[in-house]
């Protein structure tokens, strides 16, 4: 008979809007505030003898059953929504897993080709300007030598000047519409002796592997700059 009623309770929160679920446990309110007053009153005190005991114990044991039935109200209505929203959302996982993962495919793909002639282009650029630089320099070694000319012959060394050949402008590359990039600094090592101390950091944990404690648990390594400090935890 109690299971019946229970499923039946569980039942009409179930099918009963938030405020009806809400309603059934404030209505629990006034003997709740009862009990607790009760209890707090006994325990705002030490315990003076058994019979005291027994009776926190008694009004303890209430409160739970109380606190319990009102859970139960509540599960009874969040529990199947929590569930029916965990069953959408693995549903909803299922079916965009594969496209994300087409999405992301596609993307690494368009980087690789963007990467790729980004790439190309530096190259272009960097031949060019090296181009354009030996244009200018001929052009200078040309006006030189013609000056020199007009000096030998006479002349008062003012010659037109030469202008140097124009290298041929590289076309930015446009990536993709699906693609954007920024700038992205980072660094590379290239004389470690060099590098400022303050920019030096040790690696701890590498540190600590090569701590090889004894039977003890006292470190046996010795590492030159490196002294081993004990800081105890307590454990218990």
């Amino acid at each position: 008979m109690k299971e019946q009623v229970k499923v039946e309770r569980v039942y009409e929160v179930q099918n009963a809007p938030p405020k009806v679920v809400l309603g059934k446990i404030i209505q629990l309110k006034p003997d709740g505030a009862k009990l607790l007053k009760q209890i707090d009153t006994l325990t705002k005190t030490p315990i003076k003898n058994q019979g005291e005991c027994d009776a926190v114990n008694v009004g303890i044991g209430k409160l739970k059953k109380l606190r319990k039935f009102m859970k139960e109200l509540k599960l009874g209505f969040t529990k199947p929504w929590r569930d029916a929203v965990s069953e959408v959302n693995e549903k909803y996982k299922a079916l965009t897993e594969p496209l994300d993962t087409v999405v992301t495919q596609g993307e690494g793909t368009v980087r690789t080709w963007d990467d790729e002639q980004l790439r190309i282009q530096r190259e272009a650029e960097e031949k060019a300007r090296k181009a354009q630089e030996e244009a200018e320099e001929a052009a200078r070694k040309k006006e030189a030598a013609n000056r020199q000319r007009s000096l030998t012959l006479g002349g008062d060394g003012n010659v037109a000047p030469v202008v140097p050949a124009q290298v041929q402008k590289i076309v930015p590359y446009s990536a993709t519409q699906s693609t954007t990039y920024r700038k992205n600094w980072g660094y590379e090592i290239t004389n470690f002796s060099k590098v400022p101390d303050e920019y030096k950091v040790v690696d701890g944990q590498k540190v600590k592997a090569a701590m090889d404690k004894d039977k003890d648990g006292d470190p046996t390594a010795v590492i030159p700059g490196i002294k081993w400090v004990n800081n105890p935890t307590r454990v218990r």
